[in-house]
């Protein structure tokens, strides 16, 4: 047909052609068609050797998919079997020992009632000094012992000159809670000079056992933890003792010199007020006492000084002071006669 049509072109042409170019021309044309042919059949094989392997990498990861997800279940129902089992085991386990459980509970709140009963304090006294590393304070001391004494409380806190702010004179003054030993001074005793420089006021000095200052800082440190109250008490050489308390006692830190803050007076107190003049001072050093350079020579009291002033006591009869505090929620008020008077007061 592709031959007949040329023939018939080449008859058509104006211009006569020899017929053995015409029969060149013709193999020519058929040549470069045939070729033609031959590219155009090669792409398509080409395109259907990739369709097959496209398919046969999809129909493999299809395999794969399937298999993957057969074994995954076939693991999966093999924990979850496993897991369900121990489920099981553990209830069937747990309800058959709460019996056990029960009796073991029971022995177990016998032992602790009968260490109590034996033991009423895991307290141990060592050299002259209670040992409490559970206790923070001296007034979670235990109130049915009520043992007057120095304790160390939870683990030491050393300052610079190794005194320990967790080491602390702890008495029961009166009822309720024990107080915090600040300060104690009896002249009748071997004298510790209460002469210091500011640093030994800021660390602290003497005997816990004995004459001392707690310290300053520690003072500082203790009270800004809570509220407390601060009571005095004083005995004269006739053996004569007051007290009085104030129902909120602060000290600043040292970059405001130890400032003084205390608040109302305790009615029920029995010694005046003699304090409250000092209130908003800074601590002096020079004399051991809140004031100012104008108030040092004229101060309403000084338990710190060349001796011991509260109030109209100048020069006169005190022989004793001791400076004690406690947090303010423990603080009960109450008159007089509740005051335990069988207290060791002073030395």
């Amino acid at each position: 047909m592709l031959l007949s049509t040329l023939f018939l072109l080449m008859l058509a042409s104006s211009v006569p052609v020899p017929a053995e170019t015409a029969l060149l021309q013709l193999e020519e044309q058929l040549i470069l068609i045939r070729n033609a042919q031959s590219v155009q059949y090669q792409k398509l094989m080409d395109l259907d050797f990739m369709f097959n392997q496209a398919v046969s990498k999809l129909s493999l990861q299809r395999d794969e998919a399937e298999e993957f997800a057969k074994t995954e279940f076939t693991k999966n129902n093999k924990v979850l079997h496993r897991v369900e089992k121990k489920v099981k085991q553990l209830l069937q386990n747990f309800s058959s020992s709460q019996d056990e459980m029960q009796r073991l509970l029971k022995l177990l709140i016998a032992n602790v009632q009968e260490t109590k009963e034996t033991q009423p304090s895991v307290m141990t006294r060592f050299e002259d000094v209670y040992i409490q590393p559970v206790v923070a304070d001296c007034s979670e001391l235990d109130e049915q012992q009520r043992l007057d004494g120095v304790y160390k409380l939870l683990e030491p806190e050393l300052n610079e000159v190794q005194r320990d702010l967790n080491e602390r004179h702890c008495v029961f003054a009166t009822s309720g809670t024990a107080w915090t030993v600040i300060q104690q001074r009896n002249e009748s005793h071997p004298l510790v000079s209460f002469q210091r420089s500011w640093d030994e006021y800021r660390a602290g000095f003497g005997s816990l056992n004995g004459n001392f200052w707690f310290g300053n800082e520690f003072i500082h440190k203790i009270l800004y933890r809570n509220d407390y109250v601060l009571r005095i008490e004083l005995e004269d050489q006739t053996k004569l003792r007051t007290w009085v308390e104030y129902e909120l006692f602060r000290l600043d830190s040292e970059s405001y010199y130890f400032e003084l803050l205390i608040g109302n007076i305790n009615n029920n107190s029995t010694a005046l007020d003699a304090l409250t003049y000092h209130n908003g001072k800074a601590f002096n050093s020079s004399i051991g006492w809140w004031t100012d350079h104008k108030l040092a020579a004229k101060g309403k009291s000084n338990l710190n000084g060349q001796q011991l002033i509260w109030g109209n006591n100048y020069n006169t009869s005190l022989i004793s002071s001791r400076m004690l505090i406690r947090p303010r929620k423990c603080n009960i008020r109450v008159n007089e006669k509740e005051y335990d008077e069988d207290s060791t007061f002073g030395l």
